[in-house]
């Protein structure tokens, strides 16, 4: 809930980087993300555009990490490569009054599986009231 500008809650992120940037990039994207997040995933595209499985994940977690011996906002960071899989977990911990921002490549198929979890009894879903919209095909 917002009140007064605050919000209640953590700031939950699920964010990767394309396989063509500089490695100093990837971790300053990493340090960045670890003053917005209080929990980062990072995930990877399935096009890692000439990069070994899971060396752009590498970078960013790298980032995240320097950022936090220099106090930063993040207390949790994870590394699931899978777009939706991370997407599941992130939904997964999500509680009511948290904010989750997902970077992803598959907009439509993610918009899906979260109208999906917004429909059926989770558990600890922060999905209050999902809306009526619907994603557009294609």
């Amino acid at each position: 809930m917002v009140e007064n500008g605050t919000r209640d809650g953590r700031a939950i992120g699920v964010i990767g980087v394309p396989g063509d940037r500089r490695d100093e990039d990837m971790r300053d994207y990493g340090a960045l993300a670890a003053t917005a997040f209080d929990e980062i995933i990072v995930r990877e595209d399935r096009n890692r555009r000439g990069r070994a499985p899971a060396e752009t994940a590498a970078h960013v977690l790298a980032g995240i990490r320097g950022a936090r011996v220099n106090g930063s906002r993040t207390t949790r960071s994870d590394k699931i490569l899978d777009e939706m899989s991370a997407v599941r977990a992130a939904l997964r911990r999500a509680n009511p009054g948290d904010l989750l921002v997902m970077c992803v490549d598959d907009a439509i198929g993610v918009y899906k599986e979260t109208m999906a979890a917004a429909g059926h009894g989770l558990g600890t879903t922060a999905f209050a009231d999902p809306g009526e919209l619907e994603a557009p095909e294609g």
